[in-house]
């Protein structure tokens, strides 16, 4: 948001993630059973399939697809009471850990920013990703000298 237009919480249509990110946040609480594969999906439509997060109807169809209930989801976005958890939860680890983006591993009283490169394929082996979780966790949890570590460039 530019300074001086409204808070996003106050106009949560103009953020290009909020409404995927409040649907995600109403599956982790309500549909818990179906958060990890919704998550996945949201991510890979955004980041596969490049549409667009904002869009009600690709959220929808993302939902649908994996036995969430749409409409039920939708409500409670439209009702204000999904914008509401979203933003005591940022807030909360605003202030808690001064957290900025996404993804932010949190454990203990230590919070880092973590942008991974690759994400195992549906249906994968977990192995591989619990290990860089785990490897991650370590980094943030007994290496607490170690402020920023990025590549130059990316051997792609």
């Amino acid at each position: 948001m530019e300074e001086g237009e409204p808070d996003v919480w106050d106009a949560p249509e103009k953020d290009s993630g909020l409404l995927a990110l409040q649907a995600g946040v109403v599956v982790r609480d309500e549909f818990a059973e179906r958060f990890p594969e919704i998550h996945r999906t949201l991510f890979a439509v955004r980041h596969d399939e490049a549409l667009h997060l904002d869009d009600r109807e690709v959220v929808a169809r993302a939902l649908t697809e994996h036995g969430v209930p749409a409409d039920t989801v939708l409500e409670r976005i439209d009702s204000g009471a999904a914008l509401a958890t979203v933003r005591a939860e940022h807030e909360q680890f605003a202030a808690s850990h001064t957290v900025w983006g996404v993804p932010t591993f949190i454990a203990g009283d230590q919070a880092a920013f973590v942008r991974l490169m690759d994400r195992s394929p549906a249906g994968a082996d977990a192995v591989v990703s619990v290990r860089a979780v785990e490897r991650v966790v370590d980094m943030l949890t007994g290496w607490p000298d170690l402020n920023e570590f990025k590549h130059t460039s990316i051997p792609r």
